[in-house]
């Protein structure tokens, strides 16, 4: 796991096609902005912990 430290307005670059930026912060939250491609999907944890615990392989 990469851990960055960055300040508000302040963005980093994944894969060179998403953007990161830090919005704001209030006490233990923080706001974060996502640019991705339209293709890109970008789901909570949460969300996607629980599509996962709900596929079940397909019987044969």
């Amino acid at each position: 796991m990469l851990v960055l430290t960055r300040k508000v307005g302040e963005e980093f670059v994944i894969d060179g096609n998403i953007r990161v930026k830090i919005i704001d912060f209030r006490g233990k939250k923080v706001r974060i902005g996502v640019q991705a491609p339209k293709q890109v999907r970008i789901r909570r944890s949460k969300i996607q912990n629980t599509l996962e615990d709900f596929s079940y392989p397909l019987a044969n």
